[in-house]
């Protein structure tokens, strides 16, 4: 939002962000109205789909590195818990043997969120304090997985105790420890999220939002009188 002035955002009838907290600190300086519009899944694409042909990680993080060693997964690493990484760019970043591929198709991505035991969501730290919640906790959420995260902005009025997040490394060990040992707890947090995602978070969701507020603003457009 850095690289949009002020004057830009005023040129339109309506703004959306993806982000609560971003659009209310928006509203708070500009005359445009300006709401939320989060990320989102495609429900066509990620649902619950177990696959006995792919992998059953107990521990799954699905992400590249982009050349940073990303938090989540240098505390699952230190913890000892027995992560499995699919994504790229992690070589002379991490021991690789914990990198099962560099890459799962979208197309097939629902079979490793399907059929993970846990999987571990997190956000870089702009997003994480701005309130951009990962897109990763719908896509998985879709798929019934039980996720444990790191906490984010917004995350808890969206999800409640749904997503497990943590604060430390120590408390990334429990909360994996707990889940683990315990499959109908990881399973009602699944069906949590698989209900909360369907309910309200899908494309088609999206769009009925876009498209009511545009026919609200032509309607009151055309409520306007003409100046001849």
């Amino acid at each position: 939002l850095d690289k949009v002035s002020d004057a830009e955002f005023e040129s339109y009838d309506h703004v959306f962000v993806a982000s609560a907290f971003e659009a209310d600190k928006l509203n708070a300086r500009l005359e445009v109205p300006v709401t939320a519009l989060l990320q989102c899944t495609d429900p066509n694409l990620f649902f619950r789909d177990v696959s006995s042909d792919r992998p059953q990680d107990e521990l799954l993080f699905v992400g590249n590195s982009r050349r940073h060693l990303r938090p989540i997964v240098y505390d699952a690493i230190e913890s000892q818990l027995p992560i499995s990484i699919y994504g790229g760019a992690w070589d002379g970043i991490i021991d690789t043997s914990y990198v099962r591929a560099e890459h799962i198709p979208n197309t097939e991505l629902r079979h490793y969120y399907s059929n993970a035991g846990i999987v571990l969501n997190d956000h870089w730290r702009s997003m994480r304090q701005s309130g951009y919640v990962s897109n990763r906790l719908f896509d998985a959420g879709a798929c019934g997985a039980c996720i444990v995260s790191d906490p984010a902005v917004g995350l808890v009025e969206l999800f409640g105790d749904a997503v497990t997040t943590y604060e430390s490394q120590a408390e990334l060990k429990e909360v994996v420890t707990k889940l683990t040992s315990d499959p109908g707890l990881r399973r009602k947090k699944g069906e949590a999220m698989r209900e909360i995602v369907s309910r309200e978070h899908t494309f088609a969701h999206r769009a009925k939002t876009i498209v009511a507020k545009a026919r609200e603003i032509a309607a009151a457009k055309d409520k306007q009188p003409q100046i001849s």
